[in-house]
């Protein structure tokens, strides 16, 4: 009994050092499943960041010059730390830039080496069999003066470029890792782990695509008494609106082709401007300024907009007196039929019309007085029960002294002479306005101005008819009608393809042994190695859709299928069998 107790008790203990040898293997499989599925997401978190801040910064592309660029790689770095915070940055004390640029160049950033993400600007341009398409995109879309070496695949090639040295550059890279600090798997000697580098392009303009026509603007702004008031509870007059917005339409011009005779001798966009204000039926009630133009302007080597008599004309309007629209439409066709190129496939013509009121006098689209006189009906104590919306009457037909409401005709052939035609009410509708010693609500619907202005739009639909009421969404919507008129907005891309085996074609001579194999696909050009059944082939010839390649390595039995895989820069061929196999004969 007692040699049986002392056995007992010799094996206390042994349930501790069991425990401690399977906690070891249970940490391990928590460190599988819980620190590798931290890594995973934190790697997916930092796709994101990548993709989100590459795509803030190609809202301002292309870029030339230092103070752009600075613009740009702030809003990059901002955008990464906002969705990723802490993730290490530059020391540099200007932007904490992280930019990275070629190597033959100096590098921007003396700190790169503490960045866990770096910013790069590329050229992006469009190819053909024939190589890249240098002539039809450069400067156009973008020029890497300082270092042109376009390497890619496919419809594009890209290049290296340095908007600080001066490079104009429609695409910006953003390159990052990140390192996860393990939980559990310590206990088995692994402390942490790395994402791996993760990259994001974007870019902005045609990015490969033939650029877009020339554009000649025709901007028609109303500068009667009631664009010198700020009615909407903003600080700044309806004027004022309206010229930073056209600053902010001509800075968009000069920055994608430039205005007038560009420094390769090319003619860029051009834009002319009409104001309209006083009186009626008068020589002075429309206003062009056909000088304008003639006006050349390019961005500044720090990418600034120049100074320029056009930004001069645009800051040096007033507003004063009353509203004859019809005029003012009649001077913008007379300005844009003389003095605008021809429409065709090279150049678009567009109308541009700001306005904040009514035609006045305004007899109506019928010629018939307005209800309520000249300041419209009275505000009832009451708002009337709402009665359903009935379609805006159009204008008539029939030209009447007096009525600065235009008829149907004089609309038609304001809109024939442009291919696209912008209209942009500024102002609240249904605000009340100041009229004497009383005040106004919103206009009978006959005579409303949104039914006007929606008639000076083509086409008149949302992206051509706008109704802003702060300075702020003025501006937005010039950004919107610049981006559409000059090209797609800024978008994700891959500046190299990965290859794609679609067939593959060959001659084994086995007494030499020599085996010649040919591989049809996309995006082949750049080809770094082929393997054919893991075995690798020297590659004699490479073209984007073609790749010719050889080995002297004695061949597998007859009638064996094996992969071939094609990688270059942009990464491996997926497996697609049967089209990327080759049977050995």
């Amino acid at each position: 009994m007692m040699r049986r107790r002392n056995e007992d008790e010799r094996e206390h203990g042994q349930i501790l050092v069991l425990f401690a040898l399977v906690l070891v293997v249970i940490l391990a499989f928590a460190a599988i499943a819980v620190d590798l599925g931290v890594l995973r997401n934190n790697r997916q978190i930092l796709r994101n960041t990548t993709d989100a801040a590459a795509l803030a910064g190609s809202n301002r592309l292309p870029v030339t010059g230092s103070t752009a660029a600075e613009a740009v790689t702030t809003l990059v770095n901002s955008t990464i730390q906002t969705n990723y915070p802490g993730l290490p940055q530059s020391g540099t004390d200007i932007g904490k830039r992280c930019v990275k640029v070629a190597p033959s160049l100096t590098s921007v950033d003396l700190a790169l080496g503490s960045c866990a993400y770096t910013i790069e600007y590329r050229c992006l341009i469009g190819a053909d069999s024939t190589g890249p398409l240098i002539s039809r995109d450069i400067p156009r879309v973008c020029d890497p003066a300082s270092h042109q070496d376009f390497t890619g695949a496919g419809g594009t090639r890209s290049s290296p470029c340095d908007p600080y040295l001066g490079d104009k550059c429609n695409v910006v890279v953003v390159t990052g890792s990140s390192t996860t600090e393990y939980a559990f798997a310590p206990v088995v000697g692994i402390s942490n782990g790395s994402s791996g580098a993760v990259s994001s392009a974007a870019c902005g303009g045609p990015c490969g695509a033939a650029p877009l026509p020339l554009n000649d603007v025709e901007l028609v702004i109303d500068t009667s008494g009631s664009m010198q008031t700020n009615k909407d509870g903003t600080a700044k007059t309806r004027i004022a609106w309206a010229k930073e917005a056209a600053i902010q339409l001509l800075t968009d011009l000069v920055n994608n082709g430039g205005i007038g005779l560009q420094s390769d001798g090319s003619t860029g966009n051009r834009m002319g401007i009409t104001t309209f204000r006083g009186t009626p039926h008068s020589s002075t009630a429309g206003v062009s300024n056909p000088a304008l133009w003639s006006v050349s302007v390019r961005p500044n080597p720090d990418g600034s907009l120049p100074s320029n008599s056009i930004e001069a004309y645009i800051n040096s309007l007033s507003a004063s007196g009353n509203t004859p629209t019809k005029e003012g439409m009649a001077a913008a066709q007379a300005d844009l039929s003389t003095n605008a190129r021809p429409k065709g496939p090279s150049v678009k013509r567009v109308l541009i019309f700001v306005s904040d009121g009514r035609p006045n006098p305004d007899l109506g689209p019928n010629n018939k007085p307005a209800d309520g006189g000249a300041c419209g009906p009275l505000v009832a104590p009451t708002p009337p029960a709402p009665t359903p919306t009935a379609p805006p009457i159009p204008p008539t037909t029939t030209d009447v002294p007096g009525n600065e409401r235009p008829t149907q005709i004089q609309i038609n052939d304001y809109l024939g002479l442009a291919d696209t035609a912008y209209s942009i009410m500024i102002g609240d509708p249904t605000a009340k306005l100041a009229c004497g010693a009383t005040s106004r609500s919103t206009l009978n619907s006959n005579i409303l101005d949104p039914a006007l202005m929606n008639f000076l739009a083509k086409p008149d639909d949302t992206d051509h008819w706008f109704n802003p009421t702060t300075p702020d969404l003025l501006k937005r919507i010039f950004s919107q009608i610049a981006s559409q008129i000059l090209g797609p907005g800024a978008h994700l891309i891959q500046l190299y393809p990965a290859p794609v085996v679609t067939g593959v074609a060959g001659v084994t001579d086995r007494s030499a042994p020599k085996t010649t194999i040919t591989i049809s696909g996309t995006n082949l050009n750049g080809a770094t190695s082929v393997t054919v059944g893991g075995t690798p082939y020297t590659v004699t010839a490479n073209s984007d859709s073609s790749i010719s390649a050889e080995s002297s390595t004695t061949p597998p039995a007859p009638g064996t299928p094996v992969d071939v895989q094609v990688t270059t820069p942009g990464g491996s061929s997926p497996i697609v069998r049967p089209n990327d196999q080759y049977t050995y004969p």
